[in-house]
């Protein structure tokens, strides 16, 4: 394997997080309170934090979680994972990186240290601040883009927490931007948008939904499809299932992995011409 091929975006760095999500080079974590990106640097995969390194913070969680002298190299901007291991874990052989949380498995989406939810927009955008940040700072904020679809995914995570995870997945009464949402929700939570590697955290298996429809359920997943010009595209692929059989009674497919309308309107269209053909 080749430093080139090391740094590259989506690199798998053999590392998980604090919560056991897989961490790839360009994934956005944050330490300490801080907000850094995966990189490959000095022959090492490590975190890069433009604003320097918080080593004050780390040194208090070293004496704090072991009572040993920290033992850092304390670089400005750059810390290894193996610095964080061989100082924070209690087995420098496992590949779990403690205090550090993906930002990227959730969407952007974290908690900060007062409690409140907060969204990096760098996980959507160009932009490397926070939500909070912009809102203190940027002029644009009330006519930025951006601004609105963090606060769309800060609604969604919000209304995903108040929502009984198994009455989601049963409910007969979900209407089709419901579904459509809380497909998204579990299965693409990065908003990845098909191109380039697959990121962590999205999910191709298959999700059941209930419906209104007697003995007949709505299967949804994400595909890999072969194109007219023999050209490849990530699609939604949605099925209607005979439940006491197990036998797709109809199917549809779109574009749009990451899009709630598309994905809406191609399971309004099954449900309702089956509607009309019961």
């Amino acid at each position: 394997m080749t430093t080139n091929e090391m740094a590259q975006k989506g690199f798998n760095t053999g590392f998980t997080d604090a919560d056991g999500n897989e961490l790839h080079v360009g994934d956005y974590v944050r330490l300490c309170g801080d907000i850094g990106e995966i990189v490959f640097s000095c022959g090492a995969f490590g975190i890069f934090i433009v604003d320097e390194v918080p080593w004050d913070a780390l040194e208090e969680l070293v004496r704090k979680d072991s009572g040993n002298r920290p033992s850092f190299l304390y670089n400005d901007n750059f810390i290894s994972f193996w610095e964080i291991v061989w100082n924070l874990s209690e087995d420098s052989d496992e590949p779990c990186l403690p205090h550090v949380k993906s930002v990227t498995a959730t969407g952007g989406i974290f908690t900060d240290e007062e409690g409140n939810k907060d969204v990096f927009m760098g996980c959507i955008s160009s932009c490397f601040a926070t939500l909070t940040q912009c809102e203190h700072t940027c002029g644009r904020y009330y006519t930025c883009d951006t601004v609105a679809m963090a606060n769309d995914l800060l609604r969604d995570d919000e209304l995903g927490k108040e929502e009984d995870e198994n009455n989601a997945m049963t409910n007969k009464t979900m209407k089709a931007e419901e579904i459509a949402r809380a497909f998204l929700r579990e299965m693409n939570p990065v908003n990845w948008d098909g191109q380039g590697k697959m990121p962590a955290g999205v999910d191709t298996r298959t999700l059941s939904f209930s419906t209104n429809l007697p003995d007949v359920r709505l299967d949804i997943s994400l595909e890999l499809t072969r194109e007219e010009d023999n050209s490849f595209q990530w699609e939604h692929y949605c099925e209607l299932v005979q439940e006491s059989s197990d036998t797709m009674i109809e199917c549809a497919h779109g574009y749009g992995i990451n899009s709630v309308q598309n994905l809406a309107d191609t399971i309004s269209y099954l449900l309702q011409v089956n509607t009309q053909t019961t």
